[in-house]
C-alpha cells in the first residue's frame, strides 16, 4: 500500500471541493443561478447577487404562467444588464427537473 503524499492529499482535496461546488450548482435554486449569472457573463454578480422569490408585479402582470415545476427569481441588487440591449435583466426562472435546478432569463410578458 502507497503512504499518503501532499500530491495525493492536494488532488484529493481538490476533487472533492470540485464535487462540492458540482454540487451546490446544480442541486440548489440559488447555485443554479450563480450558474446562470457565470454563463452570462456575469462573475461579480454571480458572487454578490441579492435575489428574491418574484411576485407577478415585478413583471408587470397579473399572474405568473409558469408551470409547476418553476420559480421565478427577481434581481434586487446589483441588476445584471444585458449586453446588446443595456436593459436590466431583473426576472430568471429556475425550473427543478428531478434533482437538478437550471436557470434562464425570464424578462418581461
Amino acid at each position: 500500500m502507497r503512504a499518503w503524499t501532499w500530491k495525493t492529499a492536494v488532488k484529493l482535496t481538490a476533487l472533492i471541493c470540485g464535487i462540492l461546488l458540482l454540487g451546490y450548482l446544480f442541486l440548489t435554486p440559488m447555485g443554479a443561478l450563480r450558474l446562470a449569472m457565470l454563463r452570462a457573463g456575469h462573475p461579480i454578480i454571480a458572487v454578490t447577487m441579492h435575489v428574491r422569490e418574484a411576485v407577478p408585479e415585478d413583471a408587470f402582470l397579473k399572474w405568473f404562467d409558469n408551470p409547476s415545476n418553476t420559480t421565478i427569481y427577481h434581481f434586487e441588487d446589483p441588476v445584471p444588464l444585458g449586453y446588446v440591449t443595456l436593459e436590466p435583466m431583473e426576472n430568471w426562472i429556475v425550473t427543478e427537473v428531478g434533482p437538478f435546478y437550471w436557470a434562464d432569463y425570464y424578462g418581461y410578458c
